[in-house]
């Protein structure tokens, strides 16, 4: 629902880095949010400006200035995780209540009742401290890849992507995800049946990652194979499909101008 107006504002670069999970998160919410995108501008001698964001960096009033930023009335926000858990907590649920109590006013701008069963769902952060252990554990886990990724894709020394390597440490680590989510036998969600914000930033991810292998099923191999990651990534799109075909949506560059893998 980006673009709107008398919502969150969520500052990031225009690429889908770090931003897209944030992005999708909101999305799936359908919480109202306006984007500010900021661009690298390639300078006459090759280097890389920043100016579109150096700008505004310290007039924007954020306590640690970065991107990602997100602003909600007077909270001002960066880091991606307290992003992430500020959404899925307090204002998410606040604002899927009020649009629940509402829910026959189709004109309603919080909640797309075209989301499926986001309405629904109890939270997007766990709503146990086991299940928010698990959620936080899985996060950690897919910074892990993510680290690999982002390392090889901004390699300054030789300035190639060594995709092979990606893919082989993500085929690595997979199994680790797949033996998780099938511990969960009650839904098609890494955590069962409650979709998390988890879900998103593995979907995220997947996506990323299989267009650097070549395929999902280069990734992910065979149709046979790691069933329960499929069934976890055919349980979001829907969530999120309206989105990937707007206008809004970011599908490349990946990684910011300025990396060798965009």
């Amino acid at each position: 629902m980006g673009g709107g107006s008398g919502g969150m504002v969520l500052g990031y670069w225009a690429i889908r880095g770090l931003g897209q999970p944030i992005r999708l998160l909101l999305e799936v919410s359908g919480i109202e949010y306006e984007e500010k995108r900021y661009a690298l501008e390639k300078r006459a001698d090759g280097t890389w400006s920043r100016d579109q964001w150096f700008d505004v960096k310290h007039k924007l009033g954020l306590p640690f200035p970065n991107l990602p930023y997100l602003i909600d009335g007077d909270l001002h926000l960066t880091q991606t995780q307290a992003i992430l858990d500020h959404g899925t907590r307090s204002t998410i649920r606040r604002r899927r209540r009020d649009a629940m109590r509402t829910r026959t006013d189709h004109r309603h701008p919080v909640l797309s009742l075209s989301l499926l069963a986001v309405a629904d769902l109890a939270g997007l952060n766990g709503s146990t401290p086991k299940e928010r252990a698990e959620i936080a554990m899985i996060s950690g886990f897919s910074g892990d890849v993510r680290r690999v990724y982002t390392q090889e894709a901004y390699r300054p020394s030789s300035g190639e992507f060594d995709g092979p390597k990606v893919i082989a440490y993500a085929k690595s680590q997979l199994p680790f995800l797949e033996a998780f989510a099938a511990s969960k036998t009650d839904g098609p969600f890494l955590l069962g049946k409650s979709l998390s914000y988890v879900d998103v930033l593995w979907y995220d991810l997947i996506d990323q990652l299989a267009v650097v292998a070549g395929g999902r099923d280069a990734l992910l191999g065979t149709s046979g194979e790691n069933p329960n990651i499929r069934a976890m990534l055919d349980a979001v799109h829907p969530l999120v499909v309206d989105y990937v075909r707007s206008d809004r949506f970011i599908d490349r560059p990946f990684n910011n101008l300025s990396a060798c893998f965009k």
